[in-house]
């Protein structure tokens, strides 16, 4: 997951260049899922996208059996396949928020992509909402954004607690990988 509190501090620039350099560098077979409501991984790979989707994430994840697979696209970039986010996410993430197993969702909607991939980057909203939750819990690893500005860091000590707070209830939280130092 690749996840800040606060917005504007490169998330998607770092989702977007991560997924495509597993891909092209180093030969993997990558789905980038864009969990943000604003749906730039979508204009950021403008240039690479085949067709449109004909699930959007919000779809996908309201399904009664939630799964990730129908909103998969693929791009011009060999190895590389994205999930396009609509703007009735947020919808989607008040209306999720009423279902029993709520914190659970993505990591069902992603249970048959996880064998077709060598990688999945998971491109979180700048807030600590449900789907920011979801994308955490499904997570084997986080990796923060961050520019050194002060509220960004107090975004980055938000998110730390954050994971704790997963960790003691839930009883799993990612393994940090870091914090990647933006707009130096």
């Amino acid at each position: 997951a690749v996840s800040a509190q606060k917005g504007g501090v490169g998330k998607t620039t770092t989702a977007v260049h991560l997924a495509a350099g597993l891909a092209q560098r180093h030969g993997m077979h990558v789905l980038l899922v864009d969990l943000d409501a604003q749906g730039h991984v979508a204009s950021s790979l403008r240039a690479h996208l085949r067709t449109g989707a004909d699930t959007y994430v919000s779809q996908a994840l309201l399904a009664h059996d939630p799964d990730l697979a129908t909103a998969v696209v693929p791009t011009t970039l060999p190895g590389l396949h994205i999930t396009l986010a609509d703007k009735q996410l947020s919808n989607a993430e008040a209306q999720l928020a009423t279902r029993m197993g709520r914190d659970l969702i993505l990591t069902r909607a992603l249970r048959n992509v996880r064998g077709r991939f060598d990688a999945i980057v998971l491109d979180c909203p700048p807030n600590l909402g449900l789907l920011t939750l979801n994308a955490l819990f499904a997570a084997d690893h986080l990796l923060v954004p961050c520019d050194l500005s002060v509220l960004a860091l107090e975004g980055v000590d938000d998110l730390m607690r954050t994971l704790q707070t997963l960790q003691w209830t839930l009883g799993k939280s990612p393994q940090v990988l870091g914090l990647l130092h933006t707009r130096v």
